[in-house]
């Protein structure tokens, strides 16, 4: 009952009161206990400093004294994806502290000064590592009215056919670096293995699989499996209708099922994606030592099976689709420079003894099976049974911004790496079974599997040979003379007073992405219309199962920000980009199995397979195994 605003006001007075009254007696009541002798020994009272309106909160510095891989170091156990085989290597180089990547300490700079002025110095540009990995891992697969599990195929099975996917996936894929420790220990080796690729395009596996690889000038701009395009496709008119958005509908009401019985077994969702934007150390002019490696690569996968019995053709069918945009801008407005030359005067050397880190690496996993099975009959007017409709999301966003310079000068190699794997996988064998003629609807396609990169940079490169006088300058430098080399030409790194950053070791820039969606929808359901109630068919409505739908997506963005430079080296030059798609769809074999592979390992797992029958009406597959342990662990009715 409400009060009246005359008593609610007493009540809020009487119990303001009393909160002041507590504060005033400070509650002694609770000091009773004894705190000096209660078993382990005796305690100081708690120490209380007061302190005042004008007291001073200045936070003192915090150095915590871990290590950046501190957390995998202690935890191994929690992540056991492939890609982290090599962090061994990276965690004992960031547990040793003369080649740690946080080079916060080795990176000090010299103190370096103008004509006149006392240790003039610029903030260090940080070495910069983030590594992030994320993974679902869902297990949905759902039983629903089923007394006899020996009535239909186990999961197991549908788990080696999985990995036998998973496998093709592999050999029409290009290999990337599975960890940041390959990349440091052989940038060479990288760069020549993600080159070479599968091939120039064409089909493989049996000619089941279509493969685009293209290098050079032709990857730019926007990429349709192979094909060059004016824009990339807008992701809301691709997705499958179950997940379109219908604006004419008002709230939904989730305990008022529409006309009809609904069974969705499919529908699910599966997404990664992560986008970096990076403005790493850069210059106008830069002089290396050793090599020059850049590359920019993009590969795309799509595997899919769908492999239905018992329904019949769809007008809805599924989609493979590989969207890739590489664009490369000049910093300056309009491409051009003023054309007006000056020669510097001065220069203000910042040093970093060792390698120099701008890393970003992010690596996604979305790992889900959603085998369900489930004997259907209906009582009720109207339903709608929800077995599938799952949702795996990663999300990413990192921005990494440091400063310019105007010469940078570096005693070993500069890497610079836009890395980009998408890998989508699915496995959609689906089965419908029923005991007598009825009108109905099925669909068991309609599936995306999408991937979409965008590598976007500013900053053009222009390459020469470095000369002997430039030599020159980088053995002073390490020898660590940080005097102003007359008579060497400057120019192209400005004038007046120079911004220099002095690397002794390797330079890195790299960005790596690894997505990867892996999804299992091989549905069994058997409807029973013989024991549907009187009332449940005269609904108003259709009787549908979706048992296709399902939607893989990733979406990979690098916004690589940089300078217009020259770039003299005084090793090997490697300026490449490379973009690779791959769209697999694999077909039933005379058997009813997907097509073997070439390997003993794949016939020792398929042995025992054995084919479905034309005829599915009113059919129960033989069991291979036990039944699932995941009985209704997710199902909306």
């Amino acid at each position: 009952m409400a009060l009246d605003r005359i008593s609610e006001t007493i009540a809020h007075f009487a119990g303001f009161f009393e909160l002041m009254e507590d504060g005033a007696r400070l509650r002694p009541d609770s000091d009773g206990f004894n705190w000096q002798d209660n078993g382990f020994g005796p305690h100081k009272p708690l120490a209380v400093t007061p302190h005042g309106p004008t007291d001073e909160y200045d936070l003192a510095g915090y150095i915590p004294g871990l290590t950046p891989f501190w957390f995998f170091y202690q935890n191994p156990e929690l992540f056991s994806l492939s890609m982290t085989s090599g962090l061994t290597d990276l965690i004992h180089r960031a547990d040793d502290r003369e080649n740690a990547l946080d080079t916060g300490e080795n990176a000090v700079p010299a103190p370096s000064g103008f004509p006149g002025f006392g240790g003039y110095e610029l903030p260090t540009a940080p070495s910069h590592f983030q590594a992030t990995f994320q993974l679902n891992h869902l297990s949905d697969n759902d039983m629903l009215g089923v007394t006899d599990v020996n009535d239909f195929i186990s999961t197991a099975v549908f788990a080696e056919t999985m990995q036998i996917l998973v496998t093709y996936a592999g050999e029409i894929s290009v290999a990337h670096p599975e960890t940041f420790a390959a990349v440091m220990g052989d940038a060479t080796g990288v760069h020549t293995q993600i080159m070479s690729g599968i091939g120039s395009g064409g089909t493989d596996i049996n000619g089941s699989a279509t493969v685009s690889h293209v290098v050079g000038t032709e990857t730019s701009g926007v990429i349709i499996d192979g094909v060059a395009a004016d824009s990339m496709p807008d992701m809301s008119d691709i997705l499958p209708v179950h997940h379109q958005a219908d604006d004419s509908e008002d709230l939904v009401n989730l305990f008022d099922a529409e006309d009809g019985h609904s069974t969705v077994t499919g529908g699910n969702f599966v997404i990664n994606e992560t986008v970096i934007s990076q403005q790493a150390p850069d210059a106008g002019l830069i002089i290396v030592a050793g090599d020059v490696i850049s590359l920019t690569s993009i590969s795309q996968t799509n595997v899919l099976q769908n492999i239905d019995q018992g329904i019949e053709a769809e007008d809805a069918s599924d989609l493979l689709i590989n969207v890739s945009e590489i664009t490369l801008n000049s910093s300056q407005e309009d491409g051009n420079t003023s054309g007006q030359v000056t020669m510097p005067s001065n220069w203000n050397v910042t040093r970093i003894e060792g390698d120099l880190i701008s890393a970003n690496w992010a690596e996604q996993q979305n790992f889900i099976t959603d085998h369900d099975t489930a004997t259907i009959t209906w009582s009720a007017e109207d339903s709608y049974i929800s077995l599938g409709e799952n949702t795996g999301l990663n999300q990413v966003l990192s921005l990494d911004f440091t400063m310019h310079y105007d010469l940078i000068i570096i005693g070993g190699q500069m890497v610079d790496f836009n890395l980009i794997r998408q890998t989508n996988i699915l496995l959609d064998d689906d089965t419908l079974s029923w005991d007598a003629d009825h009108s109905f609807g099925a669909g068991g396609a309609d599936n995306l599997l999408a991937n979409f990169a965008q590598v976007n940079s500013t900053g053009t490169d222009s390459y020469q040979i470095l000369n002997g006088e430039y030599s020159d300058l980088i053995d002073g430098l390490a020898d660590g003379y940080d005097g102003f080399p007359v008579g060497v030409d400057l120019s192209a790194a400005g004038g007046g007073t120079l911004n220099v950053l002095y690397i002794s070791g390797d330079y890195f820039n790299v960005n790596m992405i690894d997505q990867t969606n892996t999804l299992g929808d091989a549905d069994q359901v058997d409807v029973a219309f013989d024991a549907m109630s009187e009332r449940a068919a005269e609904t108003d409505g259709d009787i549908t199962f979706t048992q296709g739908s399902n939607a893989l997506v990733n979406i990979a963005t690098i916004l690589d920000s940089g300078l217009d430079s020259t770039v003299m080296a005084g090793g090997q030059i490697y300026d490449d980009a490379t973009l690779y798609q791959a769209g697999m769809v694999t077909e039933a074999g005379e058997d009813g199995m997907p097509p073997a592979l070439a390997t003993e390992a794949v016939a020792f797992l398929m042995e025992d397979a054995t084919a479905l029958p034309e005829d599915v009406s009113h059919f129960h597959p033989e069991a291979y195994s036990e039944a699932p342990a995941d009985i209704m662990q997710c199902m909306t009715a």
